[in-house]
């Protein structure tokens, strides 16, 4: 069984505190390694549930700290996002976990679970900053693992990556059918856009503003059929750098290209 406790944070999200049953109330130690967790019975003390009902509570929350072997394998099944795990030997296993449904901000080294489908409640939707996927801090990796972040043609972008940040790596997506831009650089230099598939969106496929291309790596990625809406006009670019400075390019495959200097570039077939 797994003990279950339910929280508020802000006005409206939830957070839940979840523990395998047998490891409540106790304390776990590892002084050479300055590790201690203690499972209070103040936090995760809560109802003992089913691992069946615990699936269906982790799906409403905004927020999940885990403990135990039982209860993060359960959420492993669900979870989109995981960040913040702890794992060590002969201690229960211990993950703090941004859950979302479809779309959020992303703070820290992220695998993406499974595929997110944009729907009218989903983050970003008609607020800021207008995409399904925010990466708001920096020295971390947005991994997709091969899963799609579907955008059904709602007027925002796929991934947008916050200025003032820097040493991003974004990888194995697959990003279409956002109304704006699939990829979008906002002064963020040192990123690194690796083996995606970005299709299919209004605006442009990846858009790079201004102070945006220093250290800019684009490898590996198929970038085609974007910038095809008529509101901008006509056909608008799958790659586009305003740039200060020439990014590299190795082994993508692109059309409508407006990325100077940006070199290795294979049409799309």
């Amino acid at each position: 069984m797994i003990s279950y406790k339910e929280y508020k944070s802000g006005k409206t999200e939830l957070l839940i505190a979840a523990c395998d049953s047998n490891l409540l109330g106790k304390t776990f130690r590892d002084p050479e390694k300055g590790f201690k967790l203690e499972v209070s019975k103040d936090f995760y003390g809560g109802r003992e549930i089913s691992a069946e009902e615990f699936a269906k509570k982790l799906k409403a929350a905004a927020i999940a700290n885990l403990v135990g072997e039982k209860t993060v394998n359960k959420a492993n099944e669900f979870v989109i996002f995981l960040a913040g795990c702890i794992a060590q030997e002969k201690k229960p296993t211990a993950r703090v976990i941004g859950l979302a449904s479809n779309c959020g901000q992303v703070r820290d080294n992220t695998t993406l679970k499974s595929d997110i489908f944009v729907n009218n409640s989903s983050y970003g939707v008609g607020k800021w900053p207008h995409a399904c996927i925010y990466i708001v801090n920096s020295s971390l990796t947005f991994d997709c693992n091969g899963h799609t972040i579907d955008g059904n043609n709602f007027k925002i972008s796929g991934i947008l990556v916050a200025s003032k940040t820097r040493d991003i790596t974004i990888k194995n997506c697959k990003i279409k059918n956002f109304g704006i831009v699939g990829l979008r650089l906002v002064g963020t230099p040192d990123v690194k856009i690796e083996g995606n598939e970005i299709t299919y969106n209004g605006y442009g496929g990846i858009s790079v503003g201004h102070a945006g291309s220093r250290g800019l790596v684009i490898t590996n990625n198929r970038v085609c059929n974007n910038g095809l809406s008529s509101e901008v006009g006509g056909i608008g670019p799958d790659i586009y750098c305003c740039c200060g400075e020439t990014p590299k390019g190795i082994n993508n495959i692109a059309d409508r290209n407006r990325c100077y200097g940006l070199i290795d570039i294979k049409k799309c077939s």
